[in-house]
């Protein structure tokens, strides 16, 4: 996997967050929002507070519940550079890491293993997963909240990116330049199965919430 391909891939990744978080937002209104996203919320902020430690960011002030969403007030990272970066990507990077353990977890109809690359043969293999997958499973109703949680408020926000805007640029532009130079050998089995596994979430559920709203649409029309 390209370092180019992988940045196409975070970035259908986010886009996929944005859109699934902008469809709930219609599905749920005020606290009924903050409420269902909750989990992903707290996770969001602990991965923030944990990159500050990491970066060595004194941590002045955690919210999970705040009106307008949470948030982690901190001092300035003592890591030049790429200290914002980690620290605003932290959630992104945790949200990814998060789903693929929980899909572990997900009670499947048929012995099927997820570990399955982007191949068009592959492919065929995520479609018939997801068609194996056991809805009426208590666990695995958890596991899918769980997981839609995570990916809709895993996405860095605006103000995250304007953070670590310069670090960001100076990172990309490093990594470019010493894969210029050098080859960069990414984990690509892991990075595939995960980021597949996150996509495939993802897309569920822009389906699935689409659906609901559609039929909430229609009910209260």
């Amino acid at each position: 996997m390209s370092l180019i391909t992988l940045a196409i891939w975070l970035v259908v990744i986010i886009a996929l967050s944005a859109i699934l978080d902008f469809v709930l937002k219609q599905l749920f209104h005020g606290y009924k929002y903050r409420f269902f996203v909750a989990p992903g919320v707290i996770i969001h902020e602990l991965a923030h507070a944990f990159a500050c430690l990491l970066v060595l960011a004194k941590v002045k002030e955690i919210s999970f519940f705040d009106n307008k969403g949470g948030f982690v007030k901190h001092e300035k990272s003592k890591v030049p550079i790429i200290g914002p970066v980690v620290i605003s990507l932290a959630p992104l990077v945790i949200g990814i890491a998060l789903i693929y353990v929980l899909t572990r977890f997900v009670v499947i109809g048929s012995d099927v293993q997820l570990s399955f690359g982007l191949t068009p043969a592959n492919i065929n293999r995520i479609i018939q997963t997801i068609s194996q997958l056991n809805l009426v499973s208590v666990r695995n109703v958890i596991l899918f909240y769980l997981m839609i949680s995570v990916s809709t408020t895993m996405t860095p926000s605006f103000q995250d990116f304007t953070n670590a805007f310069l670090g960001l640029l100076v990172t990309l532009g490093a990594l470019l330049a010493a894969n210029y130079f050098f080859v960069i050998k990414l984990p690509e089995t892991h990075l595939i199965i995960s980021f597949s596994l996150v996509t495939v979430v993802l897309i569920v559920g822009v389906i699935f919430s689409m659906i609901l709203l559609a039929f909430k649409s229609l009910i209260f029309s």
